[in-house]
Formats: structure tokens, C-alpha cells, sequence
């Protein structure tokens, strides 16, 4: 079977992620500005290639200041590290539509394995444009020490772990 692309729809996408803030509160956010391409030889997604490029400057806090602070060296650098990455080195399938996506996570120019969970939703054709779509449900969850992201506050300040949880919508090309 030839190998089939999908591309990120970014209008139909996103990347959100949560924090806690003083153990009791939560902060929400979100990167504004990504892409990336999904390539399989299968209809099931099992062992299909993952790339996800985020710019690190599109975060997205609903707070000026605070996005402002996080661009920051104290937090992701923006200037230094412009580019958040994932590249998948595996990609399988569990049980039901659920797989797993293991790779190299890259922040702050910190490469580390890392581990994705999924649900393929499945593939549909959009009645308008009659392209296919497919549509995965992500979560994660990182430790922001992992990956020098605000070292100097402590957890009971700024949560230790970050969850991350998309909604991916991709157009076959």
C-alpha cells in the first residue's frame, strides 16, 4: 500500500494545555500558531509518522503580562529555542482506536522521549470540500522541570506537571 499524507488542519486544531497555580487553582493555555503532518501506510493509523512543530511564541494564557513572562528565558526562551517539536519513532495501535505514540520531544532545546496518548476518532469526508478527514483526541502530560520551564518557582507556586490535551483534526493530501 502507498503511503498516505495528512496534514494538519489548524483551523480545526488545537493544542490546550493546563497548570496548576497555587496547588488550588488551575491556569489554561494554548499555542495559536503549529503544524504538522501525519504519513501512513495504513487505514487504522497502526504505525503511521508523527511531526508536530509548534512556535513557542504563540502562547496563549489570555493574560498579555504572563504570555509576555513566558516567553521569557525564565520559561520557554522564545528567542533562543523559537520551536517546540515531537517526531514519532513509534506509533501503535492498543486496544480499540486507542494507540500509543512515543518519540522525541523537543523544548527549550531539551530532547527527551516522550509518550502520547491517542484516539483515532476515525475518518470522514467533509461533505463541502470532499476531502477525507481524519481526527485524533491527544493528551500528555510533561514535567516542566524536565525541560528548564520556570525553575525557579517552586510547586506549590506553578504545578510541577502540565497536562496537555488536543483535539487534532488532519486533511489527507
Amino acid at each position: 500500500m502507498a503511503s498516505t499524507n495528512f496534514k494538519i488542519d489548524k483551523s480545526h486544531s488545537n493544542l490546550t494545555f493546563t497548570i496548576s497555580h497555587f496547588v488550588i487553582a488551575k491556569v489554561n493555555g494554548t499555542f495559536k500558531v503549529f503544524s504538522g503532518t501525519i504519513v501512513t501506510e495504513n487505514d487504522d493509523m497502526d504505525n503511521a509518522k508523527l511531526e508536530l512543530t509548534i512556535e513557542a511564541n504563540s502562547i496563549d494564557t489570555n493574560d498579555v503580562n504572563r504570555d509576555g513572562h513566558l516567553k521569557t528565558a525564565d520559561f520557554f526562551d522564545v528567542e533562543k529555542f523559537p520551536f517546540i517539536t515531537f517526531k514519532s519513532s513509534n506509533f501503535k495501535k492498543g486496544v480499540e482506536n486507542n494507540f500509543n505514540i512515543e518519540g522525541i520531544l523537543t523544548v527549550n532545546g531539551i530532547e527527551k522521549t516522550h509518550q502520547i496518548k491517542a484516539i483515532f476518532e476515525g475518518t470522514f469526508e467533509h461533505p463541502m470540500t470532499k476531502n477525507t478527514i481524519a481526527v485524533f483526541n491527544v493528551s500528555t502530560e510533561i514535567t516542566r522541570k524536565d525541560f528548564n520551564i520556570g525553575l525557579t518557582y517552586p510547586a506549590a507556586a506553578l504545578g510541577d506537571i502540565v497536562k496537555l490535551e488536543s483535539t487534532i483534526e488532519l486533511i489527507k493530501e
